[in-house]
Parts: structure tokens; C-alpha cells; sequence
């Protein structure tokens, strides 16, 4: 007995003062930090950053008003927390602000029953490099990826027909991205500041090019408008110092202020229309009664116009204005005065 006694007080003597039983390995991973429902789904987020939506329907819009997102019930209060996103089947929708300004989310994961991501719903997700899409996607919100700006590229599919506004304004390393062939409308401000984009196709079926859509993407290098577009807004490739190559395609109406100001590497360029398409006049000075008047879609003049064959005359004659512009010597201004070279192609 006394032997076993001291057996006893050796054994105790090796374990740790305060030891109590080995607590389990729990891996951050598997441990739900946070979790909840919204209207029919569920989410829970762990502790390595994954949020895992589920259940049926679509994630409800969260509306951003000044610095406060209405309501707060939900995963946007650990907006920083986010490192990856996985929807699971069955969700089908992703609604306004859903994950807005996650700055940590590298990752997510969308599955085919999703068929519309809604307003800003990636909008500052500043470390997200690329994302698909899946081809069950119809539609894409304003400003639904504006200020990713680590997103380098991304592929639309074909299903989709809309891109709302400023969708990828801000994506300063977006090198790579599609635009389907069903998007007749290249909505306003849609790739400004997009700074690393050196080309991109605009569909056949578009029929116009929004304000400020390229504006400040200062890698394009060249440009190619269809034919089916008839109009291209104010300051559509304004600042896009790298643009030198630039065709027009027969069906072009108007080209708003500031089309292509401070492209300054643009020495010719090839309008395809036998009518010529209306610019926009402006004045030299700030008084109203100034009847100095310019041409103000360009702040460099372009050397070289390149015109249909047979359609000289047209090219020729007085310069089409902007409508809401009432008084003016408009007789004075001649597409000869924009560009002093005119030449016709040998072929229409």
C-alpha cells in the first residue's frame, strides 16, 4: 500500500499545475463563428472566413444608405471577416450590396441556379482577382464589381443581355473581359478608370456607347465601333492616352462633347457613314455672346479622316451640331477644319 502510495504523488508530479483534459482539435475552419437566416436562407460564417449560403431564393438587397447598410441583420457586419463565399444550388439571385466592400473576399464560388447579381453586389471587394459567372446569368447591376481592384479579368457568358452603369468602373488592373453579344446598350462610365484594359471588343448588336464609358483607360490602344451603334456620349474615351487606331462604323449619328479628348496619339481615324454624323460645337470663351465657336469632340486634332468612297462632298460641307445648341456661325466650321486631311477609300 505505502508503495503504491508514492506511485501515486510520482505520476501527479508529471502533470502540468492547472491540466485539467486535453481539450479537442478544432479546426478554425469547422468552427461556426457566425450564423443566421434571411428571408429563406440560411448562412453561417466560420472561422476561417468562409460564408456558406444555402436554402432557396435569392440573397436579399441590403440597401446602403450614407454609412449605414438597412438592415444589419446579416453577414454585412463582418464585411472584413469574408475571405471566401460559397452559394450553394438553389439560391437565385444575388441582391443589391450583398457583399460590398468584403475588402478580404479572394474567393467565390456561384452556382447555375443564380440568375441575376443585382447593384454593387461585389462593389469594393478591393482583393477579389477573378471571378466566373455561370451561364445561367442574365443580368448585371450597376456597379455590380465597380473598385475590385485587384479583379485582372473575367468572362460573361452569352445569356447575358444587360451590364448595368459603372459595373466594372474602377477595376484599375482589369486587363481581360467580353462584352456578349446580346448587350445592345455600353452603359455610362462602364470601364472608366479601368487603366489596364488594351482592348475589347464592343458586339455587333450594340447600338450605343454611353458617357464616359472608356474614359481615363489609359492602355487602350485601339478601337472598333459596329456598324449598328449610332451614338456615342460625352466624353466616351476622353483621356485615353494610349489610343492611336480608331474605325467607325457606317451607322453613326452623333458624337457628344469631349468624344475623344486628350487622345493625343490618335493620328487618323476611319468613319464609315455616307452621311457624316453630327458633332458637338462649343464656345471659345465663357461669354454666351462669344461667337468664337469650336469643335469640341476633340482636344487634339486628328491629322487624317478616312471617309467612304463618293463621299467627299458630304464631308465637305457645314458641320452638324448638336440641337440644343440655338445660335452660332455655324457656316464657318467644316469637317475640313477638324481634320485637315480628308481622304476617300478606294473601296465602301
Amino acid at each position: 500500500m505505502k508503495n503504491f502510495i508514492h506511485l501515486f504523488f510520482a505520476l501527479a508530479a508529471l502533470i502540468p499545475a492547472g491540466c485539467t483534459e486535453p481539450e479537442p482539435n478544432i479546426s478554425p475552419g469547422n468552427n461556426i463563428i457566425k450564423e443566421g437566416t434571411t428571408d429563406s436562407l440560411t448562412w453561417r460564417l466560420a472561422g476561417d472566413g468562409t460564408l456558406t449560403i444555402g436554402g432557396t431564393g435569392a440573397i436579399p438587397d441590403y440597401y446602403f444608405l450614407g454609412y449605414d447598410y438597412i438592415p444589419v441583420s446579416h453577414w454585412v457586419m463582418s464585411t472584413t471577416t469574408i475571405k471566401m463565399v460559397v452559394i450553394e444550388a438553389g439560391v437565385t439571385g444575388i441582391g443589391n450590396y450583398a457583399f460590398s466592400d468584403c475588402t478580404d473576399l479572394s474567393s467565390i464560388t456561384i452556382p447555375g441556379s443564380v440568375t441575376s447579381i443585382a447593384d454593387y453586389a461585389f462593389s469594393g471587394c478591393t482583393n477579389l482577382s477573378s471571378i466566373t459567372i455561370p451561364d445561367t446569368v442574365t443580368s448585371i447591376g450597376f456597379g455590380a464589381f465597380e473598385n475590385c481592384t485587384s479583379l485582372s479579368s473575367i468572362s460573361i457568358p452569352d445569356t447575358v443581355t444587360s451590364i448595368g452603369d459603372s459595373a466594372f468602373s474602377g477595376c484599375t488592373t482589369l486587363s481581360s473581359i467580353n462584352i456578349p453579344e446580346g448587350v445592345t446598350i455600353i452603359g455610362n462610365r462602364l470601364f472608366q478608370d479601368c487603366a489596364s484594359l488594351s482592348s475589347i471588343t464592343i458586339p455587333e448588336g450594340a447600338t450605343s456607347i454611353g458617357a464616359e464609358v472608356f474614359k481615363n483607360c489609359t492602355g487602350l490602344l485601339s478601337i472598333v465601333i459596329p456598324d449598328n451603334v449610332t451614338g456615342i456620349g460625352a466624353y466616351a474615351f476622353d483621356h485615353c492616352g494610349s489610343l492611336s487606331d480608331v474605325f467607325i462604323g457606317s451607322g453613326i449619328k452623333s458624337m457628344a462633347q469631349g468624344s475623344f479628348d486628350y487622345c493625343p496619339l490618335i493620328a487618323s481615324m476611319t468613319i464609315m457613314a455616307t452621311t457624316p454624323p453630327s458633332l458637338s460645337l462649343g464656345r471659345t470663351s465663357s461669354s454666351m455672346m462669344s461667337s468664337e465657336w469650336y469643335v469640341n469632340n476633340f482636344n487634339y486634332r486628328v491629322d487624317t479622316l478616312y471617309i467612304p468612297k463618293g463621299c467627299m462632298e458630304a464631308y465637305l460641307s457645314v458641320v452638324t451640331h448638336d440641337s440644343n445648341i440655338k445660335r452660332g456661325p455655324y457656316s464657318l466650321y467644316h469637317w475640313s477644319s477638324v481634320f485637315p486631311n480628308i481622304v476617300e477609300l478606294d473601296t465602301q
